[in-house]
């Protein structure tokens, strides 16, 4: 009797141990911006014909942000730009693109930008940005509210982030994009994790591509 009982119990724990499981997808993680950030890079080599970048930022919050002295500022680079020098908006809407390039001429030939993204022309100041850099976007009480770091950057001295890794380089016309987070931009403050290699890179456009 007691044979027969364990193999009735083999039976069922074969059964019940063969049934199939049910795994439910991976949620994002979730890690929203809270203001204004760096969104998406691209940049073509200074060696090259087409040889061009632009820099997206975007707004992810609830408001409308005044970006009246502000700067974008690429440290390997020696670049400096402020975004008041263009008076063609000072201000970044809720939810809304602003890209800045330095060749509208190449951007035009290449880029369609998408409806009510605003784009800035410093095609006066043509210096191409190398391809190690730090770019900081800098507001107006001179506080960094985002950084990008690509390449094999490195910090000389002592590092302010020291959690913020570079993301490292991406091939000929990709672009360093932003993650998208369920409540707007994924940010970590850690380059190498909030940003993807974009095979498609589209100026203006909110990425689809979620941190799992």
């Amino acid at each position: 009797m007691k044979i027969f009982n364990k193999i009735i119990f083999l039976i069922l724990f074969t059964f019940l141990s063969c049934k199939e499981s049910i795994i439910d997808p991976p949620h994002p993680i979730s890690s929203p911006a809270k203001n204004v950030v760096i969104n998406e890079l691209f940049r073509i080599d200074s060696t090259k014909y087409y040889s061009h970048w632009w820099i997206e930022i975007y707004n992810p919050t609830n408001n409308d942000v005044s970006i009246s002295n502000w700067k974008i500022k690429f440290i390997n680079s020696n670049l400096e730009i402020s975004l008041s020098d263009q008076k063609t908006t000072s201000v970044i809407n809720k939810g809304s693109f602003i890209v800045i390039t330095n060749n509208k001429n190449i951007f035009d030939d290449f880029w369609n930008i998408a409806p009510l993204t605003i784009l800035l022309d410093f095609s006066k100041i043509f210096p191409i940005i190398k391809d190690s850099d730090e770019v900081q976007l800098i507001d107006n009480e001179n506080k960094i509210i985002s950084i990008l770091r690509f390449g094999n950057y490195k910090c000389s001295g002592k590092d302010p982030f020291p959690n913020n890794q570079s993301f490292g380089s991406v091939e000929e016309w990709h672009s360093i994009c932003r993650y998208a987070d369920p409540f707007g931009a994924f940010d970590t403050g850690n380059s190498k994790n909030d940003f993807f290699e974009e095979t498609n890179p589209i100026a203006g456009y909110y990425s689809q591509r979620m941190k799992y």
